[in-house]
C-alpha cells in the first residue's frame, strides 16, 4: 500500500518529469535485469509523450561517467538502479537536474537528497522484497499516464529476476503484489 508520504514524492516526480517532457531527458540505467526492464518502461512512457530521450546502460556509475554526463549538458538526469556511492558528486554537478531511482537499501543520511530520490526505505517499505526499481518506475509511469498499465507486466518480470517471489507460493508481496493485480 502506498502511503500518502510515497504518494506525495512520487507525485513530485512525476510533475519533475512533466516539467522537462518538451526538453532533453537522459536515462542511465545500470545493466541489470532490473535496470533494463526500468529504462525500458520509462523510456516507452516518455516516447510516448514526443520527448527526446537517451537511454544509455551501464555497468556502474563512477566519476568518469558522470562528468561525461554532465558535458552533455541534459535537462534531466534520470539513474535508475545504481548505488548511492556517488550522489554526493551527482547532487554537486547536476544540482536539480537529476533523479535517483533504486530498491536497495539506502543510507541513513540522504534526507538531504530528499525529492531527488525515490527509495522504498526511506518510506518504510522493504525494497528487497516488495518492490525493484522497475516497479517503482512503473508507479511513476503509471502516475505520468494511466494508459500505461499494461507497462506492469516489466515490473513483475523484474520483481520475479530480483527473487522477490517470497510470500505464499511464491507469490509477490507488497506493492510488487498490487502491480501484479493491476497485470492481471
Amino acid at each position: 500500500m502506498v502511503t500518502k508520504e510515497f504518494e506525495t514524492i512520487l507525485n513530485h516526480f512525476v510533475e519533475k518529469i512533466n516539467e522537462n517532457i518538451d526538453k532533453d531527458i537522459i536515462i542511465i540505467a545500470r545493466k541489470s535485469s532490473d535496470g533494463l526492464a526500468a529504462g525500458s518502461l520509462i523510456s516507452s512512457v516518455l516516447l510516448k509523450l514526443d520527448t527526446r530521450i537517451t537511454l544509455r546502460l551501464e555497468n556502474d556509475l563512477d566519476s568518469d561517467l558522470i562528468s561525461r554526463i554532465v558535458i552533455e549538458n541534459h535537462d534531466l538526469n534520470i539513474f535508475i538502479d545504481f548505488s548511492f556511492k556517488e550522489i554526493s558528486k551527482i547532487n554537486n554537478l547536476l544540482k536539480n537536474k537529476f533523479v535517483i531511482i533504486n530498491h536497495d537499501i539506502c543510507p541513513k543520511d540522504l534526507k538531504e537528497y530528499n525529492g531527488k530520490i525515490i527509495n522504498p526505505y526511506i518510506y518504510g517499505i522493504d525494497g528487497k522484497a516488495e518492490i525493484t526499481s522497475c516497479g517503482l518506475t512503473f508507479l511513476l509511469a503509471e502516475r505520468i499516464g494511466r494508459g500505461n498499465k499494461r507497462l506492469s507486466m516489466l515490473a513483475i518480470v523484474s520483481a520475479l529476476a530480483e527473487k522477490q517471489n517470497t510470500g505464499p507460493k511464491k507469490s509477490l508481496i507488497g506493492l510488487n503484489s498490487e502491480i501484479a493485480s493491476i497485470a492481471t
